[in-house]
């Protein structure tokens, strides 16, 4: 049992390591500073106050008035999250496929903008009767909002007048956390051909002298007309068989949110996350970093759920998720990975072992901001017996209280991204856009953990102090 375990660990760390799934978690990981930045907006334009007070007093009343401008910040990163990652994953994968970062950038946001519906806006200013002709047969459809198009000949009475194109436009349905999955699958497309193309030297080549930028971009020709080519596909084909694909496009985001809509649901369940946790905590316990390597495969679909809540915050709608990362670092990850806050209270203030008790005080500070390296490796847990069960089972514990107590309406649903160096207490009541319940969960899960760990706890810090006096008598021994 053991080796086999030890196989499948060995398994998932191999796979976390892969190039793909690294430079997409360092895509993902290189966000959250526009997340949070993003969240401090949101958290102006609805502080945590009655909302009488926006009635009432002067500066609620002004923030009221003016959410639209205060939650810009919001709307331009957040809104269109899925092109920074799309920029940072395609870096970090060129770096590793070692491909010219810049162009490689390029290519992915064209192949990505061209998974995009583009539409025609068009408006009508004044007109009595239309005919329908082969020019404008197509606008008119749109116009109208017909399912067919309307004959070459046909004539319709609108009480209006001329009709004026406004262009394409892009939605931005797709370019928040709905369409990451799409980004990735692009960035992967194109370092794939371009490397394809690279190795094989089927690129145009360049004299000597001519300017590293220039031949960068010539260098990166081929690949790109092939990508463009190959992502025209997703419109053109439609345009053949217009019977077989109505919407005028294949349309990759509906096709992978139909084909992984089982992913966000495994994410958002109580099992989900105590598997989660689970293997966080026994990674970490033989010395793996496990946030990195777990995380690796659900961030990005934890940062899909946290951006669905905070559009339904601003929108006014039903929350819809509770598990987000920030709901971890609220109620699970109380002084970091394991929840050792509890852990380091006991030996700063219990311990008998004169080691325990340095070690403990002097990461008190460090742990009350989720820094807990020290404890991890400096107690140790790694590889040990008396502590590894409560590392690992006292964070599934607060998994499950939390879960409770946010599913039965208790708390609120985590809805703003926090530095997550912020202590769990104001961090649980940033993230939850204020509800001070949230703090007591803190409270209540602070509690446990340190429950959870006070029997091992004791155990090992009689082992402890046992050697340190031994270690003491065979020196005076010695001495003699």
């Amino acid at each position: 049992m053991k080796e086999k375990l030890e196989a499948m660990l060995y398994k998932v760390v191999e796979l976390s390591n892969n190039k793909y799934i690294a430079a997409i978690k360092e895509g993902v990981i290189s966000v959250i500073g526009i997340t949070i930045i993003g969240s401090f907006f949101l958290l102006i334009a609805y502080p945590p106050v009655p909302q009488h007070w926006f009635e009432t007093i002067g500066i609620f009343k002004w923030i009221a008035q003016n959410r639209e401008i205060i939650l810009l910040p919001f709307q331009a990163t957040m809104s269109i999250i899925t092109i920074f990652v799309i920029i940072a994953t395609a870096h970090h994968l060129a770096r590793s496929s070692e491909l010219p970062v810049i162009p490689t950038i390029i290519i992915s946001l064209i192949a990505f903008f061209m998974t995009l519906d583009w539409t025609r806006v068009i408006e009508a200013i004044s007109f009595k009767e239309i005919i329908i002709t082969a020019e404008n047969q197509n606008m008119m459809m749109q116009l109208l909002q017909l399912d067919t198009l309307p004959n070459i000949g046909d004539k319709f009475n609108i009480a209006s007048g001329s009709i004026k194109s406004l262009g394409l436009v892009m939605p931005l349905s797709n370019m928040g956390s709905k369409g990451m999955f799409v980004g990735f699958l692009c960035v992967i497309i194109v370092c794939s051909i371009f490397k394809f193309f690279k190795t094989r030297n089927l690129t145009i080549k360049m004299p000597d002298g001519v300017p590293d930028g220039v031949i960068r971009s010539f260098e990166a020709l081929i690949p790109l007309l092939v990508i463009v080519l190959l992502f025209l596909s997703l419109h053109l084909i439609p345009a053949f068989l217009p019977t077989v694909f109505p919407d005028g496009i294949i349309d990759l985001h509906k096709l992978l949110q139909k084909l992984f809509f089982w992913l966000p649901l495994i994410v958002n369940s109580l099992p989900g996350a105590l598997i989660m946790v689970f293997f966080i905590c026994l990674l970490w316990c033989i010395g793996i970093h496990g946030s990195s390597v777990v995380e690796a495969f659900t961030f990005p679909v934890l940062l899909q759920l946290f951006e669905a809540n905070a559009q339904a915050f601003i929108n006014g709608e039903h929350i819809p998720y509770i598990l987000t990362n920030q709901f971890y670092y609220s109620f699970v990850w109380i002084g970091g990975g394991g929840g050792t806050l509890g852990l380091v209270i006991l030996m700063a203030f219990m311990s008998k072992s004169k080691y325990m008790k340095v070690l403990g005080k002097s990461s008190l500070a460090p742990c009350l901001f989720n820094i807990n390296e020290p404890i991890v490796f400096g107690t140790p847990i790694v590889l040990n017996p008396y502590l590894m069960l409560p590392y690992i089972v006292g964070p599934m514990i607060c998994v499950i209280i939390s879960y409770l107590a946010t599913k039965l309406g208790f708390i609120s649903q985590t809805v703003a991204a926090v530095p997550w160096t912020f202590p769990a207490p104001l961090y649980a009541y940033f993230a939850t856009g204020g509800d001070w319940k949230a703090i007591i969960l803190v409270v209540v899960n602070l509690s446990i953990l340190t429950i959870m760990y006070l029997p091992f706890f004791i155990k090992y810090d009689k082992k402890l102090l046992l050697e340190e006096m031994n270690e003491s008598k065979d020196s005076s021994e010695n001495k003699d």
